[in-house]
């Protein structure tokens, strides 16, 4: 048995909540805190940022691995490592995401052409949709390993393309337009996604972010930001039959697939709020 199975990973302590601290004493805190893994942050991920630089220091290097080996502190999660940062590998060697000393490394990039927003995967196919806001569409990826590519752009859609799910019963697509107050829903059920299209765009609340989708019921939840309500759409007629006021800038929302209950965080008042269908 590995050390995950013995020993699962119950509580990590992301490198952003501490983010002015150093490598090593982010794991010291993890340890004291009684965390169970650490995030580290190796690579700023936007050149302002400010971190301690990993890459190349091998006497840094060392001493995170001997660190992780004295407290039993483990690595959840590394973030912002690029291609070019191969070297980087020897941080997690002994801190992969099974805890074994194995590495979990994702080696395909897939350039966009623009930064992309909102994304969700289609389990029917495989496939991943990326929303790019600034050119009001959305991209489709098959992340084949080690061939990832980009193999289709569903063009001229709603503005501010932002949030994304995937209908898995009706191979459907439904997609945010941020800037334009609306949401697009695609058709992704043709096995060649050069076919895939919109079929209805439907205006929902003010400034629509996160959106989700209940497979049992058939509803897709929009967040309308800068509305404080929550949209309510249905799959089968493709039309919107209800609007909930769920608490101030609510910009996201999961479902659990089981009960059907819907989360809901609101940014401004700090709480999440559940709604039962």
């Amino acid at each position: 048995m590995n050390q995950a199975a013995e020993n699962p990973i119950r509580l990590s302590l992301a490198h952003l909540t501490v983010l002015d601290a150093d490598p090593l004493t982010l794991i010291d805190a993890a340890a004291a805190g009684r965390f169970d893994a650490i995030g580290l942050r190796i690579v700023p991920p936007m050149p302002t940022d400010q971190i301690v630089p990993v890459i190349g220091n091998e006497r840094l290097i060392g001493e995170i691995e001997r660190r992780l080996d004295a407290t039993g502190v483990r690595v959840l999660d590394i973030e912002a490592v690029r291609q070019r940062e191969r070297q980087i590998l020897r941080v997690v060697l002994k801190t992969a995401l099974d805890g074994s000393k194995d590495v979990v490394v994702a080696t395909d990039v897939v350039p966009l052409p623009a930064a992309g927003m909102g994304v969700a995967f289609n389990p029917n196919d495989g496939l991943v949709f990326v929303a790019i806001p600034t050119l009001q569409e959305v991209d489709v990826i098959n992340p084949k390993p080690g061939a990832a590519a980009l193999v289709q752009r569903i063009q001229g859609l709603g503005k501010g393309t932002y949030g994304v799910a995937v209908d898995t019963k009706a191979n459907r697509l439904y997609l945010t337009n941020r800037d334009e107050n609306t949401v697009s829903v695609i058709d992704i059920s043709a096995p060649d996604p050069r076919a895939f299209k919109e079929i209805a765009r439907l205006p929902v609340g003010a400034l629509p972010e996160g959106v989700a989708f209940d497979p049992g019921r058939g509803v897709a939840y929009v967040g309308n930001s800068a509305g404080n309500t929550m949209s309510l759409i249905d799959g089968g007629k493709l039309n919107v039959f209800a609007t909930l006021v769920v608490g101030s800038t609510p910009k996201a929302a999961v479902v659990d697939a089981v009960t059907g209950r819907v989360y809901v965080p609101s940014q401004q008042d700090n709480v999440v709020r559940v709604i039962q269908p």
